[in-house]
């Protein structure tokens, strides 16, 4: 199942390359010192959000970690990285089992579980976007 995703993470992001008229700018990361270096050590362009609050501007990204342990901000930024581009590919840490369908429900694409090693999902994403 992760490596279907993973595929339809690279589709989509060869896919959105072409939109004309936007600055592409990578990926956001939110809420994991780790993925930011992590995304600098592979050489993935990527913007780092300190506060769960989306940039504004007209650029657009490919996709979004959200990966705090706070489920409240992870939800807000879950609902509001779709209502800011709808195509963007969300890749959201779940704290509490019981929110797992709240996030199918506001479109996140991956969805990593307590019981999953983040480490893990986000080896296999940069080995992805290299």
């Amino acid at each position: 199942m992760m490596i279907l995703r993973l595929d339809k993470f690279i589709l989509h992001e060869e896919a959105i390359e072409n939109n004309i008229g936007r600055r592409k700018m990578g990926i956001l990361i939110f809420g994991c010192n780790d993925a930011v270096s992590e995304a600098r050590k592979n050489g993935i362009q990527y913007i780092e959000l300190a506060e769960p609050i989306l940039p504004q501007g007209e650029d657009y990204y490919s996709a979004m970690l959200i990966l705090s342990d706070n489920e409240s901000e992870n939800i807000a930024l879950c609902q509001a990285a779709h209502q800011y581009d709808p195509d963007i590919y969300i890749i959201v840490k779940c704290v509490n089992y019981n929110m797992k369908d709240v996030y199918n429900e506001l479109g996140a694409d991956r969805i990593i579980m307590p019981d999953e090693s983040t480490n893990m999902v986000l080896a296999e994403i940069w080995r992805t976007l290299k």
